[in-house]
């Protein structure tokens, strides 16, 4: 007779959905409690939860790399006390990056979102509460394959029959944590945090030997950094050494094209996980695209929008004048109170793994960033250029995939201008909106 919750790579069957849960010193019973609860919800989840998983013997650090490694999804236990833990937190980033944001989730406890912070704060938490459970376990129906994947009526069926018992175990995790603290980690624990260092700096090391491999043997190919996927750009190519500068051999170029020179949008999404904006008002790709980002959002994925804040008279202003075509300051504020009021609708959409995230800039960024993140590791980035008062509905963008040597400049670029802007919650929104 199997034993519910195990999960090894013997035990792995084809289709079922491996959930890693991660926890650190007093979310250990709340982990134990979801190892065994959710495949009497759901019989193709398979829940990895290192203090079963681990053999007898076999370093801790080790297991629960490789575990980290071959995970679909990701649920973190998350107490008032060990939200900042180095443990957790660590947990947290390496399945963030490696599964995207879509498929992690912080399972509270005793705390609300508001109260996280770190990686843990750019995640879509689940709240302890039947709304928020019945979410996840709807997510991760979602995530199987077809042949393991059930129809949403009997998904409901299943939960309602389990969710008193977790509901009771719940309850009595809570009075305990009440009068628990978090405690430290042992000292035999100091060799595990040292190799969690070490595995982070090899990590960075590999994708800058990566990178730099890459862009020697790029040379002297007539196509370069172009990768087929579900969403073809623009062709990246080698450029041609100029007569009056014998180095330029080792560059590349990219080709610049109009916004309408890509394929489909809806077509561009197809394996995107996660997706960015980074503009003045956002409009256009709001309004043109907003039934293809509704149903991204619906699929569980993430989107992120950072405009300018239309608060700010000076900034709108200032933009207007000098890279709004010939429009007013005004018509700039109403295109951003448009975007704002289509931004609340497709909040409406996110489910337990997906969200929008809207963010008001006190600045007016460089260029139009559009980042494409794909399950399969792979990213985009299309800048837009901007015009001086240009009265042409054409614009210069370029495609640069994550090969190209200038893609980590354009996404520390992203993250800067993200990280400066100031969070918009839904009531903020909804005022700006009307």
């Amino acid at each position: 007779m199997e034993v519910i919750g195990l999960y090894s790579s013997e035990r792995e069957g084809v289709g079922l959905l491996p959930v890693f849960l991660s926890w650190s010193g007093n979310s250990q019973p709340v982990a134990a409690v979801l190892n065994d609860w959710l495949p009497q919800v759901l019989h193709a989840v398979r829940p990895w939860y290192s203090d079963e998983d681990i053999a007898k013997g076999e370093r801790s650090i080790v297991a629960v790399e490789s575990a980290l490694s071959s995970t679909t999804f990701g649920i973190i236990c998350v107490t008032e006390a060990n939200y900042e833990s180095p443990w957790l937190n660590y947990e947290a980033g390496f399945l963030a990056r490696e599964l995207s944001a879509s498929r992690v989730t912080p399972f509270l406890i005793d705390l609300t979102p508001s109260s996280l912070k770190g990686p843990l704060a750019n995640l879509q938490a689940t709240m302890a509460n039947k709304h928020d459970v019945r979410r996840l376990i709807l997510t991760l129906n979602g995530s199987l394959d077809n042949d393991n994947k059930l129809p949403q009526e009997r998904v409901e069926r299943s939960f309602d029959r389990w969710w008193p018992d977790l509901e009771i175990s719940l309850a009595s995790l809570r009075s305990e944590l009440s009068t628990t603290a978090e405690s430290a980690h042992p000292a035999e624990h100091v060799l595990d945090y040292l190799f969690i260092a070490t595995k982070q700096i090899q990590r960075d090391l590999d994708r800058v030997v990566k990178r730099i491999d890459v862009a020697q043997t790029s040379v002297g190919l007539p196509v370069a950094f172009t990768e087929a996927t579900d969403d073809p750009a623009p062709a990246v190519r080698k450029a041609s050494p100029s007569s009056a500068d014998s180095n330029a051999s080792d560059s590349t170029a990219v080709d610049l094209c109009d916004r309408s020179d890509f394929p489909e949008f809806a077509t561009r999404l197809n394996s995107v996980v996660e997706f960015w904006v980074i503009g003045k008002s956002l409009s256009a790709v709001t309004t043109e695209n907003f039934q293809a980002l509704s149903a991204f959002v619906r699929n569980g994925n993430v989107l992120k929008l950072a405009l300018l804040d239309p608060r700010d008279e000076e900034l709108t202003s200032v933009a207007a004048r000098s890279l709004y075509g010939i429009g007013s300051a005004e018509e700039l504020a109403s295109d951003i109170q448009t975007t704002l009021r289509l931004c609340v609708q497709l909040s409406d959409n996110a489910t337990v793994s997906s969200y929008v995230e809207v963010r008001l800039l006190k600045l007016i960024p460089s260029f139009t960033m559009t980042y494409f993140v794909r399950s399969s590791s792979d990213s985009e980035i299309v800048p837009e250029l901007y015009p001086f008062r240009v009265t042409s509905p054409r614009r210069p963008h370029f495609a640069i995939r994550n090969s190209h040597p200038w893609h980590d400049f354009f996404v520390d670029q992203i993250q800067t201008v993200w990280e400066s802007a100031v969070p918009a919650d839904r009531n903020t929104m909804e005022e700006l909106a009307s």
